[in-house]
């Protein structure tokens, strides 16, 4: 994927579900196995977390109330691996940047009413979209040329379309968002035109949290993968000519904490 020398490279993740405590997460992969191995290489690193904004905190409060069976039905391990990558990354010399929505942006999630999670996903993909570009740019006036990452939800990174149902690995809502508007929850594209073809969407999965179920059999890459051979290998599957599945090796569980 790196000979390709891309400039941005979007990484998804299939959210670890509540009850997967004892498999790591993706996220907490990410930060010890890969992401040193981007050091020197990467200028920075867009972790898939909103934040307050400081001009207008109250606002975020509707999101927070929708967000929480959310986050109930996810690892409770999900949210603190996360922030634990832009630590990591810090430590690396990767400057890590979380997701700021706007005061418009947070007024126009606290008035989607039922629409509150398909609205705050088009959000994660404008925001994105807008700080890898800034990133990109800074990145361009300073004279380097220095990889920009985005990191969170597969779905979000995809450049092409696809079935948002078949998508829906343990994201916010298992009905209702295949029938809005696909590339809105989607920054691929976008990325993929500002770096003049220089992106790579790579999906990251734990195979321990692979489920044989509509969602995960309507991948493409379901069919062709058996989790249980070559347990101690990573594994690349090519699904298109700019698109990446890595499969971690296989793990025993977690110790209890």
């Amino acid at each position: 994927m790196l000979r390709a020398q891309p400039l941005a490279l979007g990484i998804g993740e299939a959210h670890a579900q509540a009850g997967s405590e004892g498999v790591q997460t993706t996220a907490a992969r990410f930060s010890e196995q890969l992401l040193p191995l981007l050091a020197g290489r990467a200028s920075h690193v867009i972790v898939e977390l909103l934040r307050a904004n400081s001009a207008c905190a109250a606002a975020a409060r509707p999101l927070e109330q929708a967000q929480k069976p959310v986050i109930a039905a996810q690892s409770k391990n999900n949210q603190g691996d996360y922030v634990q990558i832009g630590v990591r990354a810090k430590a690396l010399g990767i400057e890590p940047f979380l997701l700021t929505p706007s005061c418009e942006e947070f007024q126009a999630i606290g008035n989607a009413g039922d629409d509150t999670i398909p609205v705050t996903l088009a959000t994660i993909a404008r925001i994105t979209t807008r700080m890898v570009e800034g990133a990109l740019l800074q990145n361009h006036k300073a004279g380097r040329e220095r990889m920009v990452l985005a990191y969170g939800g597969a779905l979000h990174n995809d450049l092409q379309p696809s079935d948002l149902a078949a998508r829906d690995l343990g994201g916010p809502t298992p009905g209702g968002i295949a029938q809005l508007p696909e590339d809105s929850f989607r920054y691929g594209d976008e990325l993929n035109r500002f770096t003049a073809g220089r992106y790579i969407a790579l999906d990251l999965i734990v195979r321990e949290l692979i489920k044989d179920n509509a969602a995960w059999r309507a991948l493409p890459w379901y069919a062709a993968f058996d989790p249980h051979l070559h347990p101690d290998s990573y594994i690349v599957l090519r699904t298109s000519a700019q698109s990446y599945v890595l499969f971690f090796p296989g793990s025993a569980p977690e110790p209890e904490k």
